[in-house]
């Protein structure tokens, strides 16, 4: 989103707004960017306060577990706090089996998708 205030037309305008960009390509007079500088400090003071969270996927996914040299596709049904304040994600199998991971474990033993677990499995089975 940022992208598009960092640059003038080859009018010379800001590309939202039309209006002359300040020097850099910004334009500090439009509506637009003065509400995208809001919004990103807002999103700043909550990191701040340690109330941001960037989740690594959606709810709904499927990402890709392994487990025993083997990969599961999976659905991931939940995103929640552990009461050590812990971000755990619950992944389904299927409608009757449902796992319980850490949100760390993302890049490990969960991937977004199958090629990063293959690679992974590769290089653990190198590992041995």
């Amino acid at each position: 989103m940022f992208e598009a205030y960092t640059y003038k037309t080859s009018q010379g305008g800001c590309p939202e707004c039309s209006k002359d960009c300040q020097e850099y390509g910004h334009c500090l007079d439009c509506e637009k960017f003065a509400k995208m500088m809001d919004r990103l400090n807002k999103y700043e003071q909550a990191e701040r306060e340690g109330r941001l969270v960037v989740l690594p996927c959606k709810v709904g996914d499927m990402v890709y577990y392994t487990l025993c040299g083997r990969i599961f596709p999976v659905t991931v049904k939940q995103f929640r706090k552990n009461a050590l304040q812990e971000w755990k994600v619950v992944i389904a199998f299927d409608s009757n089996y449902k796992e319980i991971l850490d949100c760390v474990d993302f890049g490990k033993t969960v991937f977004l998708t199958r090629e990063a677990a293959e690679k992974a499995l590769e290089r653990d089975g190198q590992d041995d």
